[in-house]
Order: structure tokens, then C-alpha cells, then sequence
């Protein structure tokens, strides 16, 4: 007689898979493959002295720019991880004006950090990796909503991205600084992974059109002690490895030939 009896192993891991570890796990080992330096369940301290954290604190190494300078770009991502089987449908509007779009995506570059640097052809080189989603081309999203779910619960559901927002955010804006003396640029970005899938809506013509996305950049009015907007990168967990590639691509494209498929 076969026993089917479930050991106490198998309870414990079929629990988790109901959770967001499993995401998480995946998250890490991808970023490890990829040779980032990774600090998980990183914490800080917010403004009242509270410890918060985000999931994952990961950076990643360009060249020297210089010997002489020891300078070099460095990427960082702060990243929050999100599971649902409920989809995520975004409202994705109208092109930014003014080059916003370029504005928000460096708000958290620290220019401050940029060393005052006489030799114009390294400075130059510096301006020109300022924004890394130059080859994306994604668009951008002002509000979502989740469908598919009871009227009663639906602040519930609809406090996942918001919380996942403040945490990207509130840990870029409370973490200490790197020294200015082992950087010569960085660009630092919000992002959140989601385990599920994502969609895109619009009205056309009095018409709802609904399409399937993996990447979509979503407006946020930021943290209520900075007052400032901020685009922050939300993409699918299947799209995580393309995502690294367009970022590492970008900002080292002298180091990292492209393997993206265009």
C-alpha cells in the first residue's frame, strides 16, 4: 500500500511556493549569474529611525574610466519583488513633454557625486551614459488597476504596487551615499519585479483595448519627504534577464558587448 502521506519537508515547501520566496530566490540567482553584487533584504534607517527594508540592493561594476582617476561607472538597482495571480493592468497615455521622461529617470543620480573634472573628453563621457533607456523605448504608465477581484478588497490588492513603491524608494532615498572618491558616475533606479502578468490599456475610439506587457515604466508622484516624481522600472519576472541586459548594455557598452536581439 503506497503511503501518500505528505512529510513535514513537503508541507513546509508547498506553503512557500504560495509565497513570494520562491520570486525572490529566482531574482537572486539570476543577479548573480550576471556577476552583480547583490546585498539581500537590505535595511536602513528612515526618517524617524524606523528600520525598513527593500528586497534586494544590487550593483554592478563598469571599467576604470580612468588609471590615473581610479574613477569608474557603477549601476545600482533597488528592487522590490511582487507575486499575484491577480494581473496587473496599467493606463499607459500620452508621450511626457519637455523631456520629463529623461528628468525623472535621473532623479535619483546623484550629480553631486560627479567630481569636478577638467579633462572635457572624460566629462563628456560621463554625460553620455546619464540615461540608460536610451534603446528601450518603454512606455509610460500614470495609474493601474487590478481586475478580477471583489470590490471589498480591492484597496488590499491594490496596496502591493503602492508598498513596493515606497519601499524601492524610501531605501534610495535613505541609504548613505557612496564616496565620490571611488565613483566617476552612477546611476542608481527603482524597480519592481512582478510574478505575474502585466497589461497595458487604453480608450480607443470609446473602446477598451487591453495587450500584454512585461515592462512598462510607471509615473509616481514619490515619497511624501522628497515631493518629487520618479519613473520607477516594473517589468515581469520572465523579463528580468533581458532587463539586466539592456542595462548593463547601455551604461558599459564598451565592456559588455550586446547580446539583445533587436
Amino acid at each position: 500500500m503506497t503511503n501518500n502521506k505528505k512529510t513535514f519537508e513537503e508541507k513546509i515547501a508547498e506553503d512557500l511556493t504560495k509565497t513570494g520566496l520562491p520570486t525572490e530566490i529566482t531574482v537572486h540567482k539570476i543577479l548573480l549569474k550576471r556577476g552583480w553584487d547583490v546585498k539581500s533584504q537590505y535595511s536602513f534607517l528612515d526618517k524617524e529611525g524606523s528600520i525598513r527594508s527593500c528586497d534586494f540592493y544590487a550593483s554592478y561594476y563598469g571599467d576604470l574610466i580612468s588609471d590615473e582617476l581610479d574613477d569608474r561607472y557603477i549601476c545600482q538597482l533597488f528592487i522590490e519583488c511582487k507575486k499575484s495571480n491577480k494581473p496587473w493592468v496599467f493606463y499607459t497615455g500620452p508621450a511626457l513633454e519637455n523631456n520629463l521622461e529623461e528628468h525623472l529617470a535621473a532623479l535619483f543620480e546623484p550629480i553631486k557625486y560627479k567630481r569636478n573634472i577638467n579633462n572635457k573628453e572624460i566629462y563628456n563621457s560621463l554625460e553620455k551614459i546619464k540615461n540608460i533607456h536610451d534603446n528601450v523605448h518603454c512606455e509610460i504608465a500614470y495609474f493601474y488597476q487590478i481586475p478580477f477581484i471583489k470590490q471589498k478588497s480591492e484597496s488590499e490588492y491594490r496596496d502591493i504596487l503602492y508598498a513596493a513603491e515606497m519601499q524601492v524608494l524610501k531605501a534610495i532615498f535613505y541609504t548613505k551615499p557612496m564616496s565620490k572618491n571611488i565613483i566617476g558616475y552612477i546611476n542608481i533606479y527603482p524597480l519592481i519585479v512582478f510574478n505575474g502578468n502585466m497589461f497595458k490599456c487604453d480608450l480607443i475610439e470609446d473602446k477598451l483595448k487591453v495587450t500584454k506587457i512585461n515592462y512598462v515604466r510607471y509615473s509616481s508622484s514619490g515619497i511624501p519627504e522628497s515631493k518629487i516624481d520618479v519613473l520607477i522600472d516594473v517589468i515581469t519576472l520572465d523579463y528580468l534577464d533581458t532587463y539586466l541586459e539592456y542595462v548593463e548594455t547601455e551604461v558599459f557598452p564598451k565592456t559588455k558587448p550586446s547580446r539583445i536581439k533587436k
